[in-house]
């Protein structure tokens, strides 16, 4: 099974219920031969694990001051978006 979106990869390994997670990124940037491809950030973790690493990965470039609740919010919203590629 593959879960991908537009920025990562999920891939379950064969043995027990553990996943692969990829990043898109991009490989010789501002040169003539750039391109994309996934990169495996994680082996053999839980479904939540890569979750959560999905969401820290989108977050990653937020800028300004927020509220815990505020921050949370954010946080419940990206955690929706997975989970809709995963009911699919």
């Amino acid at each position: 099974m593959i879960i991908e979106d537009q920025d990562f990869k999920i891939e379950k390994i064969k043995s027990g219920e553990f996943y692969n997670l990829s990043f898109l990124k991009i490989i010789n940037e501002g040169k003539e031969n750039e391109r994309k491809e996934f990169e495996i950030v994680g082996y053999g973790m839980p479904i939540d694990r890569c979750i959560k690493r999905i969401v820290d990965y989108r977050l990653r470039d937020e800028s300004g001051n927020y509220t815990i609740k505020e921050y949370l919010d954010r946080y419940k919203d990206i955690v929706e978006d997975i989970a809709k590629l995963i009911e699919e």
